[in-house]
């Protein structure tokens, strides 16, 4: 069987390309997070607050809870940015050169039903005569 893909729905492809890219994004960006808030606690322990002179917060408390929300924006940005903007141009690009050049033709191969039905039938007939097949 050919098939030849002439259109992506706009829709559907962002919300999954949403959410993937949200997930994926999650993870980085925790994974950047838990690395800025060990940098950040260490900064912050070598270099004390009260030997600080620029008056700013404690560098240690900022990255225990920063590198979190950076993780979360990471996420974010991320999710919209690849999830929602490139996947919309990607699809839009998509159908405009299918409908001049034509789609991705694809093609299928129909597994017969005989096949998975002899091996069932023959799995069956295995188990009810224990294994045996002679009837003794």
């Amino acid at each position: 069987m050919n098939y030849e893909l002439k259109k992506i729905d706009l829709f559907s492809a962002i919300k999954i390309s949403f959410l993937v890219n949200a997930i994926i994004g999650l993870l980085v960006g925790l994974l950047i997070g838990l690395i800025m808030m060990v940098i950040m606690g260490v900064a912050g322990s070598v270099m004390p607050y009260d030997q600080m002179d620029y008056g700013g917060p404690d560098i240690g408390a900022m990255g225990m809870f920063g590198g979190f929300f950076i993780g979360i924006l990471y996420a974010l940005l991320i999710a919209v940015g690849n999830g929602i903007i490139l996947t919309g141009i990607v699809v839009l690009l998509y159908n405009l050169f299918a409908g001049w050049l034509g789609g991705i033709k694809l093609k299928f191969d129909k597994i017969p039903d005989e096949t998975v039905s002899q091996t069932a039938v023959s799995q069956s007939t295995m188990d009810n005569t224990g294994g045996d097949s002679t009837n003794a």
